[in-house]
């Protein structure tokens, strides 16, 4: 089960994006997925976003469960902050990253907008300067939030500049249709998909257009194979 968290927090690898000051935020929520495996849950992931006076917070903690518990006691706690002061702009204040394990991991970055460059620490490592870079600029981990807040207005295809241990990446996401999907017995919903692309891994999102786009479901493939499934286990709003 070594690195196994690591592995899975490639799903979430994208950027909030805001465009012209009308990205719909979503109100104050928590919730929770549960990651299956071969038919079991072997990991729990709880999101929480929280929005006070001129910050936004997105935090997200996810843990081994069940019979993978019992041989790594793996965490992985991300949070991202951002700037909502400006009525134009939502700016990536700050992302950090910080996994528990034999092989401990932090992520640091902090955006300066000021002097327009990027700081990133990993572990005791020199520090990474990023300097060209352009806005808007986001982090990896709120990919939850992208979709949520751009799948409404889009048909095609999303482009997110997202930081990713002090380099800037691309993420592209494609719309690839609607489809049903049932969540009990007798219970159907429908859902519009969004894929994403990297290498040999293909990540499909199915989201909720009657609730905010929040993900219902979220499928990793390898090789065109499944390999692990997200389900949304519980959600709350918070007006």
């Amino acid at each position: 089960m070594k690195h196994f968290l690591t592995g899975v927090l490639f799903i979430y690898c994208a950027a909030l994006h805001a465009e012209n000051g009308s990205t719909p935020f979503p109100a104050n929520f928590n919730a929770v997925f549960g990651l299956y495996k071969n038919g079991f849950m072997v990991a729990e992931t709880k999101y929480s976003l929280l929005r006070q006076q001129n910050e936004l917070t997105f935090t997200a903690n996810t843990t081994l469960s069940g019979f993978a518990s019992l041989f790594d006691d793996s965490a992985i706690t991300e949070t991202s902050r951002f700037d909502t002061s400006s009525a134009d702009v939502v700016k990536l204040a700050s992302y950090q990253f910080e996994q528990t394990s034999d092989e401990k991991k932090s992520i640091n970055s902090i955006i300066n907008w000021q002097q327009h460059n990027i700081t990133t620490r990993i572990n005791q490592q020199a520090a990474i300067i990023t300097s060209s870079f352009t806005p808007p600029i986001w982090d990896k981990h709120s990919v939850f939030l992208a979709l949520m807040t751009q799948a409404h207005n889009s048909k095609g295809a999303l482009l997110f500049n997202a930081l990713d241990e002090g380099i800037i990446k691309q993420y592209r996401f494609t719309f690839i249709g609607t489809k049903e999907i049932e969540l009990g017995i007798d219970e159907w919903k429908k859902t519009v998909l969004w894929q994403t692309e990297s290498g040999y891994k293909t990540i499909i999102f199915y989201l909720d257009p009657n609730n905010h786009y929040v993900p219902l479901k979220i499928e990793q493939y390898k090789k065109r194979k499944l390999r692990v499934t997200l389900w949304l286990k519980e959600l709350i709003w918070h007006e």
